[in-house]
């Protein structure tokens, strides 16, 4: 009883979304869930100035959700439709960034990450990285369960947390274009905050908006659970696309908010999002939003499918020596 009564008020005290309703006509904006076939049969060669993939909310799982029907995701699914996608689309830059929530807190009594969960997380950030990402969003369950000799490994960006290695925003190339990445997400509860951790002043994502722009062709804003702070940074100008995460289950369809085009990643992990951008004079004229679902039609691909076999038995000798047995 305590438990649902507990669920009923989370729930009643979560925020509705920002609806698409609110914002601008989402003219020249098209979004298509991409379901069947191979991964090569999912990809398209529809004209763009470049491709961004997005994802966000792994929640440490290197492989398939532990659904029991048609489990999806993983990072060998994801690393074979990255590597279809570059192969019909080999004349396009492609960006890859992740909004946030992609490691397991795995909070243990003590405090500290669970044992396991740490394993998944160092292997999670190399997966990253190693599928071409190239810009890590914090999370507050990010800061919790980051190993820390990662901090300097890990294309890490986020303007909420000050830490040593953390980047409030990067700048990157992606073909002839210069492309800015600011990152931003809720403080989260104080047990996710580790030792050494101190939130900026809030002015600070504004602050990097502005110095970025004059450098830029692009500016992207990452969000996780951040929908007002990001809504209010959009509509004071500067930013070109928000890619905001916050547990969406649903496929929502891009808009805008202000002069900036808007998308939501899918929770979990289970999804990537393909963002196709049509750019003219530094303007996103055009954009095309297609939702991969990450199914069993999409073979794993080998160098990653390797990768996650080595983590998962890594975790799971980890776990019998813990706590007498595999967890899963």
């Amino acid at each position: 009883m305590t438990l649902a009564l507990l669920l009923l008020v989370s729930c009643a005290g979560r925020p509705a979304p920002l609806a698409p309703a609110a914002t601008q006509s989402p003219q020249g904006l098209d979004s298509e869930l991409a379901t069947r076939g191979s991964a090569a049969e999912r990809t398209v060669r529809t004209p763009a100035s470049l491709v961004v993939l997005y994802s966000a909310e792994e929640g440490g799982s290197l492989v398939p959700c532990g659904c029991d029907k048609k489990p999806m995701g993983g990072l060998a699914r994801a690393g074979a439709y990255v590597q279809a996608l570059r192969a019909a689309n080999p004349e396009l830059p492609v960006l890859a960034l992740n909004a946030g929530g992609w490691l397991d807190p795995g909070r243990a009594l003590d405090g500290g990450t669970r044992p396991e969960a740490a394993v998944r997380n160092r292997w999670m950030g190399q997966g990253l990285v190693g599928l071409g990402f190239a810009g890590l969003n914090l999370a507050a369950s990010d800061m919790a369960g980051l190993p820390p000799d990662q901090v300097e490994q890990l294309p890490l960006l986020s303007s909420s947390v000050a830490h040593p290695g953390v980047e409030g925003s990067r700048i990157l190339d992606a073909g002839e274009l210069r492309v800015g990445v600011v990152g931003i997400a809720a403080p989260g509860p104080a047990w996710m905050a580790p030792p050494g951790w101190t939130v900026p002043d809030a002015g600070q994502a504004a602050a990097s908006i502005a110095a970025l722009r004059p450098q830029v062709d692009l500016l992207i804003l990452l969000a996780h659970d951040s929908s007002d702070a990001a809504r209010q940074l959009a509509l004071d100008g500067g930013i070109d696309l928000v890619i905001e995460a916050d547990d969406y289950r649903e496929q929502w369809p891009p808009f805008r908010v202000g002069e900036a085009l808007w998308v939501r990643a899918h929770g979990q992990g289970t999804r990537l999002g393909e963002l196709r951008l049509v750019l003219d004079q530094g303007r996103i004229t055009k954009a095309l939003d297609r939702t991969i679902v990450l199914d069993e039609g999409i073979d794993e691909e080998p160098a990653m499918r390797a990768l996650v076999r080595q983590a998962e038995a890594e975790a799971v000798d980890v776990e019998r020596a813990t706590y007498g047995r595999p967890l899963r």
